[in-house]
């Protein structure tokens, strides 16, 4: 165990390797009912596909730590020897954390926006400082001059450098932290802090988890996206194993 700063709540830092068997375990969980599993991926996925059609992709990203936590309590209930439904992919909308877990949702896109706007502003400011400079200098006309390759190239990679940092933080607060709304009780924005440290603190196992999902993923992709009904409940129930290990913080 590792503690804050505070002395207070003590997190669990896991070795590399349990990056790894947090994806064996949730495929060993996913395994023992495999039909209802893949029956709730082909619903997720048709439910996805027919409200970004009708443009409400944002409402998906509202919702998805309510779909997150009624994933979470199918994996209990199957581990504790309850039966998995199909109808588990609605329980967190049926919870009565279910406002939280709105938030969560809301706070998690805020910050994604947040993220994505602190990148446009970054490229404006560059942008307008080449801008000035050239007009300054009577080049008007051919501003993109001021541009040479190498400027180019470190924009570019100072860009996506802020938007891959800002997108990994974003995405490391909310990856445990429907677990803790509907275990825990914990309000969204402790949540959210909570599964960040905790990411922070297990860096390692989840560079191994990253990098094995990663070739999953494109493993997943090659038949006709057909793996990911798979993958998807795979992953969901990896999320609880590894929530099971890192994720129950220790006060006192």
């Amino acid at each position: 165990m590792q503690q804050d700063s505070g002395g207070k709540v003590h997190y669990h830092v896991a070795g590399a390797d349990a990056g790894w068997k947090w994806l064996t375990d949730g495929f060993t969980l996913f395994s023992r009912n495999i039909g209802v599993w893949i029956g709730i991926a082909v619903l997720y996925g048709v439910a996805y596909f027919a409200i970004s059609l009708v443009g409400l992709s944002l409402v998906v990203y509202l919702v998805a730590p309510a779909i997150a936590a009624g994933m979470m309590l199918g994996c209990r209930d199957q581990e504790e020897g309850r039966p998995l439904e199909v109808n588990h992919l609605f329980k967190g909308f049926q919870s009565p954390q279910f406002g939280s877990l709105l938030a969560l949702g809301a706070l998690t896109l805020g910050f994604t926006i947040l993220v994505i706007v602190v990148a446009v502003i970054l490229a404006v400011i560059i942008l307008g400082s080449s801008l000035i400079t050239a007009l300054m200098a009577d080049q008007g006309a051919n501003v993109w001059s001021q541009f040479d390759t190498t400027k180019t190239i470190i924009f570019v990679m100072v860009e996506l450098l802020v938007v891959m940092t800002g997108l990994l933080l974003v995405g490391l607060a909310g990856w445990l932290a429907p677990c803790m709304v509907i275990f825990d009780n914990m309000n969204p924005i402790e949540a959210l802090r909570h599964s960040l440290i905790i990411g922070l603190k297990n860096w390692l196992p989840l560079t191994v988890f990253g990098l094995v999902v990663t070739i999953l993923a494109i493993a997943a992709s090659i038949p006709l996206m057909l793996g990911w009904l798979v993958l998807t409940p795979v992953l969901w129930c990896a999320t609880y194993t590894a929530w099971r290990d890192i994720g129950q913080i220790r006060r006192g």
